[in-house]
């Protein structure tokens, strides 16, 4: 092993080093979007902002496809449930007090 180049013994724990950017390799993924919408490159911070929350905004309006039907019950249910008032409930308190 010389002074020069300490990597080139093969034993050194630190040759795997010398590999790891290799194994790293950051993919083609933009750490922020820079195309706008006509696929012009935004070139000052406020179109780079605005790339970045039109970015945003496309991946968070990913919704499932909407089942009216599943809606609909689930609408019901929770006025049956939550909001129309029920007979089977015991008398309240102030009731009791009015005696």
């Amino acid at each position: 092993m010389s002074w020069s180049d300490p990597m080139e013994e093969s034993n050194h724990p630190t040759k795997r080093f010398g590999q790891l950017p290799k194994r790293s390799k950051p993919r083609d993924i933009p750490l922020y979007p820079k195309s706008k919408p006509d696929n012009s490159e935004a070139i000052d911070d406020a179109e780079i902002a605005e790339c970045l929350a039109d970015s945003i905004e496309t991946q968070c309006l990913t919704l499932p496809p909407h089942d009216i039907a599943h809606i609909s019950r689930i609408e019901e249910e929770v006025l049956q449930n939550f909001l129309e008032p029920k007979d089977d409930l015991l008398p309240s308190h102030s009731a009791k007090s009015k005696r």
